[in-house]
């Protein structure tokens, strides 16, 4: 059926599930539902997952490898499938998912466990990609914005029973179960994906002659997003800016070496500008790392600012997940010229729920800042269900694989790079310890202002100068950063928040960085201590399972004459059963005398404690 204007009028609902096509929107559907669910719920496990098997200071790395194997497994899709076929390439990316569950479920310490989630996370990108090259090549063109649509939708429901499903595995204290309780659906899902999808499809070439594997170009893709992931522990500004540059030029080479390899893992205008999946392809990166970026410091900024429970400080997140949601089902079905005002208008609509939510974020009330949120998302799922949908049309004979694995690793790619830039802004604007309302204020509204960057870029003509604002942006608040150009007091109030964040996340080899080797520390009631005895002392604390200590740090005051500094605090050291029921609390008041080290750094080279008397 044709519009008046000539444009082909978009399919109705029910068309994605007859004529042969329900079981194959099932089999996308259910992908996306396993990889958003694996991806989602571990954020809420974590803390169960620590107590039981330890690993506090690998906390995020669960969480960091499954995204690199998403991001690495969504690229492989091409190249998997080349060489197996659609049936067979589907079905083995869902079986390793299910083998890679199921070791994430028997982990016995934390090292299998993070193996395991890069394993796993390999698995869901590949079915992630997957279930994108199903859309590519079994659903005409007319049928594509309304199957991506309910993509959107089951990701939202999965981001919304996510967290439920994670914390009442939680609650009882059986994390394993989270993963237990996808392993059947998952080998499901392999063998229907064996038996009913096709060997070969119809826009596939024949495979012939096996090309080599694409190890080169996986492992500079590989090392460009974990030099983003590892921009999260570092403190300093110019460390992180410098990371993020060095994964940009990672990233940036594996496109390049793709574009001339005769086993393309990604379109060869991936980097474009001016072909239409490049352009498209630039968008969803720039968007994704806008959209993490927002969304990364909304907790924060209710929490700390706003002084929402933690129970609560996601709804923001959810809002703008459900005003996409919403965005993508209201318009899938538009064509012709409206399907070009959506395209055109969604960016406007969604760059201004950025501005007022830049504007508002700070006032009291929270009513308007979810309205912001909402007709954010709204902007972002009217264009990007018709974005997607047209890289799709403009994959050249061929390309159809490596363009629906582009889809879903570029705009994860996007995804890491936003948090890490979004990391910089936000320690470069004085984010500090995150905990004083004033300096996450400025922390946010810094970060939303460097998001507005990124939204400018729908426009052809301005990709190009985005992307050297982009890092020239990032560069110059590294440069110009409080980290680049502290002076002492800063130094040694930077060096006194690491210690505390490696201690109370249990960096036994952390602890002891803080002090310097010719230490002399008094404890009153206790002998004086040397470096040896104090690193041996705070390690086996941080050894023993049936207890946690936790330090809380209270900054008096800070003075330094050339290249001593003396320093009046509180320290506040909380000591905890394995259950969570407190022992006892000590407030531990004390100076501590600095000296700046050969290198610039600032060690304790003597400190002074005098405890009060512990309160249960």
């Amino acid at each position: 059926m044709n519009t008046a204007g000539g444009e082909v009028a978009k399919g109705s609902w029910s068309e994605i599930f007859r004529g042969g096509r329900g079981l194959y929107s099932a089999l996308v559907i259910g992908g996306i539902a396993m990889h958003a669910t694996q991806m989602l719920v571990i954020a809420i496990i974590m803390p169960t997952i620590v107590a039981d098997i330890g690993g506090a200071g690998f906390y995020t790395w669960a969480a960091m490898l499954y995204t690199i194997g998403a991001i690495v497994g969504a690229s492989s899709t091409g190249m998997v499938w080349g060489r197996l076929g659609a049936r067979r390439g589907y079905a083995l990316g869902a079986g390793v998912f299910a083998l890679g569950t199921a070791a994430c479920a028997l982990a016995p310490d934390i090292g299998v466990l993070i193996a395991a989630r890069a394993v796993q996370g390999w698995a869901g990108g590949m079915v992630a990609g997957s279930g994108m090259a199903l859309i590519t090549s079994l659903f005409a063109a007319r049928l594509r914005t309304r199957i991506i649509a309910l993509s959107q939708g089951t990701f939202t429901a999965c981001h919304l029973s996510g967290p439920i499903v994670g914390g009442l595995f939680a609650a009882v204290n059986w994390w394993r179960g989270s993963f237990w309780a996808m392993v059947p659906f998952m080998l499901a899902f392999a063998a229907i994906a064996c038996a009913k999808i096709p060997d070969r499809l119809d826009i596939e070439a024949g495979r012939g002659r096996l090309s080599p594997l694409p190890l080169l170009r996986l492992a500079t893709l590989a090392a460009g997003v974990c030099c983003v992931a590892a921009t999260g522990p570092i403190d300093n500004g110019l460390a992180r800016a410098i990371l993020i540059v060095a994964a940009g030029a990672l990233v940036a080479l594996t496109f390049r070496l793709d574009r001339f390899a005769p086993n393309n893992l990604f379109p060869p205008e991936a980097l474009s500008l001016t072909a239409p999946i490049g352009l498209a392809l630039w968008i969803l990166a720039l968007h994704g790392i806008t959209q993490t970026s927002v969304s990364l410091f909304l907790p924060l900024l209710l929490q700390v600012v706003h002084g929402v429970s933690p129970l609560f400080v996601n709804f923001l997140s959810i809002i703008i997940s459900i005003g996409w949601t919403i965005g993508t089902f209201s318009v899938s079905g538009w064509s012709g010229l409206r399907e070009r005002a959506a395209l055109l208008s969604g960016p406007l609509v969604a760059f201004a729920g950025l501005v007022a939510m830049t504007a508002i974020a700070l006032l009291p009330g929270l009513a308007l800042l979810a309205l912001c949120a909402l007709v954010m998302g709204l902007g972002i799922g009217i264009y990007n269900v018709h974005l997607v949908a047209r890289a799709m049309d403009s994959a050249a004979a061929g390309e159809q694989r490596s363009t629906a694995a582009a889809l879903t690793s570029v705009r994860s790619i996007g995804t890491a790079f936003g948090a890490a830039v979004a990391g910089v802004v936000a320690s470069m604007a004085g984010l500090g310890d995150a905990t004083e309302p004033e300096a996450v204020g400025r922390a946010v509204t810094a970060v939303y202002l460097f998001c507005w960057i990124p939204f400018g870029s729908m426009k052809e003509k301005m990709a190009k100068r985005i992307g050297w604002a982009c890092g020239g942006a990032v560069l110059a608040i590294a440069l110009c950063s409080p980290a680049a150009t502290a002076g002492p007091p800063e130094d040694i109030r930077a060096a006194l928040d690491k210690w505390t964040k490696a201690f109370n996340s249990r960096d036994a080899g952390g602890v002891c960085d803080l002090f310097a080797r010719d230490l002399v520390a008094v404890y009153q009631g206790q002998p004086e201590r040397n470096y040896d005895a104090i690193c041996a002392l705070l390690s086996d604390s941080l050894r023993d399972r049936e207890k946690s200590y936790h330090y809380g740090l209270d900054l008096k005051e800070i003075l330094v004459s050339g290249d001593l500094g003396a320093v009046r605090l509180v320290w506040t050291l909380t000591v905890a059963r394995k259950d969570g029921g407190v022992i006892e609390t000590v407030d531990e008041p004390g100076i501590d005398i600095f000296r700046r080290q050969p290198d610039g750094s600032w060690k304790i080279a003597r400190y002074l404690a005098f405890p009060i008397a512990p309160r249960p």
